[in-house]
């Protein structure tokens, strides 16, 4: 065969062991279905957890890039944060060495039995669980006759002077092989692949451990470009998390680099077999390195903190104060729940202050607008509106209404089974006031998420308000955040006299507005307001007065009684 035939042979078993790991990949996950999804949500704040749990999603999965890439979604959603999110990540260099593992053995002979059990599976199989186990056994197969191509295609090739020189200098110079490691790896975004494609090298007698060891090096961080270009457009969070990634394998790389000509040699001594050699300098690396940044992450993650600096957005999902046990004591159980009620509106007061800064930061120096027109507001206007992160907050506020609906429906289902025990009247007034107060708190978070809605309009089309205008808004939301800080109190305590202050704030927000209206229809006519942004400003004014309706309907309930 010729040399150009051989280099088909390599690819051919290449593409051939890439689109297997796609079909085991895909395999295992329907077949784990969400399952793998509920273990990730389910990670707590311990390190060693969260290691444990990407460690064996990888194994699981045989996708490096997919666990990442999911943890970096999570962390975008907020349902992780940066330390489980650096722990998952830990564990998935570990999980993605099972698959060299599973390469370095000679079964290749096994690869037609499992490509013919896996092909008649997912085939006649009419259960669908059935079907995915077979895609899963055809790509194990498919996964061995892609080695066993490459194999045979460096076997033919190893006495090529040209390619074995150039092998060489990488063995002479590491850096060179962590290299070319890194940027295979970059260019077919697995890995796994240049994993496979270095042993079967290895096995051939074509390169030696050393220069295996260097390539592979370079393999760990060549895979997380998949992560990074994952992260572009995300939070700053999820860019952190990415940036961990990276900051992983290449500190990692950096102190083994050194130490490539020992380390080469300690693994040849645990087993005969090169290519085993192969695999298990692999998996000890990324243990070993694992167990180096189980010490060190926090000082990593704070050194990224700098380097991406953000505001924190702490989203707190779920519920503290419903505690089942107590259902039995409708009375205690109630009072856990007007705690929780509490907590919920507190949330929308978080997402509306939000809201209010992001609005004033996507204007055009909109800050120095409202300077000129208040020039004795300086410095509570730039305590108030700093440089800002304004994506970040805008997904931060999308993601605390989620967390306020999900509040709702745990709220509303544990007062549903309240309401089934035997209650005094007092109790019955609670317990009907707060079921009504869920309802028009969770409406105040909807009024907040278009609140930021149209924050993100302003900034995606470029557009801002007058001077006029920004300082009409600014005093329009002013006045409905300390409505609602009042409607809290009002709640919390059942305090009267709060709840009649914020009765009388309601009439003054309604006329308020409508005086906007007016203000916004004289300058639309003297061709002050641009149109688009004027559209923005009125459906702003209408939710912030809406805003202060529910707040009227919450402050009625605690005066007649409840």
């Amino acid at each position: 065969m010729s040399i150009l035939g051989n280099i088909f042979t390599i690819f051919g078993g290449l593409a051939l062991f890439l689109y297997a790991m796609i079909l085991m990949s895909s395999g295992l996950q329907k077949v784990a279905g969400d399952k793998l999804k509920q273990i990730l949500e389910n990670i707590t704040k311990s390190k060693i957890r969260a290691i444990a749990t990407g460690t064996f999603i990888t194994a699981i999965v045989q996708s490096s890039s997919i666990v990442a890439v999911t943890a970096l979604a999570f962390i975008n959603a907020g349902l992780l944060n940066l330390q489980q999110a650096a722990g998952v990540i830990m564990g998935v260099n570990i999980g993605t060495t099972i698959t060299a593992q599973l390469v370095a053995f000679k079964i290749g002979i096994l690869c037609f039995p499992l490509i013919i059990l896996g092909f008649f599976i997912s085939v006649l199989s009419k259960k669908r669980e059935l079907k995915y186990l077979g895609e899963t056994i055809l790509g194990f197969g498919l996964l061995f006759l892609g080695m066993e191509l490459m194999s045979q295609g460096f076997h033919i090739i190893r006495d090529n002077q040209v390619f074995l020189n150039l092998l060489s200098r990488l063995g002479k110079i590491p850096v060179l092989g962590v290299l070319a490691g890194a940027f295979f790896t970059a260019t077919i975004q697995s890995s796994s692949a240049t994993s496979g494609l270095v042993i079967a090298m290895g096995r051939e007698g074509i390169i030696n451990l050393k220069t295996a060891i260097s390539l592979i090096l370079g393999a760990n961080i060549g895979t997380c470009i998949t992560a990074s270009i994952a992260s572009l457009g995300a939070t700053k969070n999820a860019k952190r998390a990415a940036l961990f990634h990276v900051l992983f394998n290449i500190i990692g790389v950096l102190y083994f680099l050194p130490l490539i000509g020992p380390f080469s040699q300690l693994m040849a001594h645990t087993s005969h077999d090169v290519a085993r050699q192969i695999a298990n300098a692999h998996t000890f690396f990324n243990v070993f390195n694992t167990l180096i940044f189980i010490f060190i992450s926090g000082i990593v993650i704070a050194l990224i903190k700098k380097i991406i600096p953000s505001e924190e957005h702490i989203i707190e999902r779920g519920t503290k104060y419903l505690d089942k046990k107590l259902l039995g004591i409708p009375t205690i159980a109630l009072a856990g729940a007007h705690k929780e009620v509490v907590r919920m509106m507190k949330a929308t007061l978080s997402m509306l202050e939000s809201a209010e800064k992001v609005i004033f930061a996507s204007n055009k120096s909109s800050t120095q607008i409202v300077l000129q027109l208040n020039p004795a507001s300086k410095s509570k206007m730039a305590e108030r509106f700093p440089a800002i992160y304004k994506t970040d907050i805008l997904n931060s506020i999308y993601q605390q209404e989620d967390a306020v609906d999900e509040m709702n429906w745990q709220i509303e289902k544990y007062l549903r089974i309240i309401s089934e025990k035997e209650l005094n009247q007092e109790d019955s007034q609670k317990l009907a006031g707060l079921t009504h107060a869920i309802t028009d708190i969770e409406r105040i978070g909807d009024h907040a998420n278009n609140l930021a809605e149209h924050a993100q309009a302003l900034l995606e089309k470029n557009l801002s308000f007058s001077q006029e205008a920004s300082f009409e808004l600014l005093r329009m939301f002013d006045a409905v955040i300390l409505m609602l800080k009042h409607g809290i109190e009002a709640l919390k305590n059942y305090n009267q006299e709060i709840s009649q202050l914020v009765l009388k704030e309601e009439p003054v927000i309604d006329s308020f507005q409508k005086e906007l209206q007016e203000h916004h229809l004289e300058r639309l006519e003297k061709g002050i307001c641009h149109p688009e942004a004027g559209i923005i400003f009125v459906d702003m004014l209408r939710n912030l007065e809406r805003i202060g309706d529910h707040l009227d309907n919450i402050t009625h309930m605690v005066l007649t009684g409840f």
